[in-house]
């Protein structure tokens, strides 16, 4: 019986074809998996006093998340879940099941308010995680002032202009009417951080002295790989030495 079964090992399987999707036909696709998802999920909502949020969801675990509800016709908004931040959607399956309770529930979206909250600031999943602004209401002069002297005419910066949106926060923090997601402000330093890190890298001569080992020179090419950079992955061989890499690029 071992025989049989080793042999039946060593025969070549049958190639399964798979299904080739367009970028469309892939985003389709995706999106029905977290409607399905929605559709199944017995989740809680605790409703802010407007349609558009930000609403607190508590999932079947117990964990809460922050929905805001930014386009109603398309049905995109912001959660501060993982899934958002990654999946370019804009729109997770928590998004998804508070736009249906809420279109479900005529008493209840007749009851809310209909004024947009805030000057929304986020990194715009359908745009690449760009820095942009979304409003659905009037702004007031002093508020399209700020706004036109960061955005100019359009709704988002480009990333080669993210250093310079420190002094938007900044200003920005004057303003009850004006919210910026946490991501907006962790790209901010994200960036400052590379800029540092470049500098830093242009300025410093790496002193391999102090280290206390003596390092092959395809190991201090490692090193030299790994600093200045926010992460690195060290791939050599098994036995190669990683972990003094490692240790010296921490020294």
């Amino acid at each position: 019986m071992q025989y049989d079964t080793e042999l039946k090992q060593l025969q070549p399987k049958d190639i399964t074809e798979h299904k080739k999707y367009t970028r469309q036909g892939m985003i389709k696709r995706v999106l029905n998996e977290r409607r399905m998802k929605a559709d199944k999920a017995d989740y809680r909502i605790k409703w802010a006093d407007n349609i558009f949020g930000d609403h607190i969801l508590t999932n079947e675990k117990g964990i809460r998340y922050k929905i805001f509800l930014r386009d109603f016709e398309n049905e995109t908004g912001y959660s501060d879940s993982s899934d958002s931040q990654f999946n370019k959607l804009g729109t997770t399956k928590h998004i998804m099941y508070a736009f249906r309770k809420l279109k479900e529930d005529k008493a209840l979206y007749s009851r809310l308010s209909k004024i947009y909250p805030f000057i929304e600031v986020y990194c715009d999943p359908l745009n690449d995680y760009k820095i942009s602004w979304h409003y659905g209401g009037g702004m007031l002069l002093d508020e399209k002032l700020l706004i036109s002297k960061f955005f100019k005419k359009s709704t988002f910066i480009e990333d080669s202009e993210v250093e310079t949106f420190l002094q938007f926060i900044e200003e920005a923090a004057n303003y009850e009417t004006i919210c910026i997601r946490p991501e907006v402000k962790e790209k901010v330093e994200r960036r400052y951080e590379e800029l540092m890190l470049n500098e830093l890298k242009k300025k410093q001569e790496v002193d391999f002295s102090s280290a206390h080992a003596q390092l092959f020179p395809y190991q201090t090419e490692g090193v030299k790989f790994a600093l200045f950079r926010k992460a690195a992955i060290i791939a050599d061989e098994m036995g190669l030495g990683k972990t003094i890499q490692a240790i010296v690029t921490a020294h």
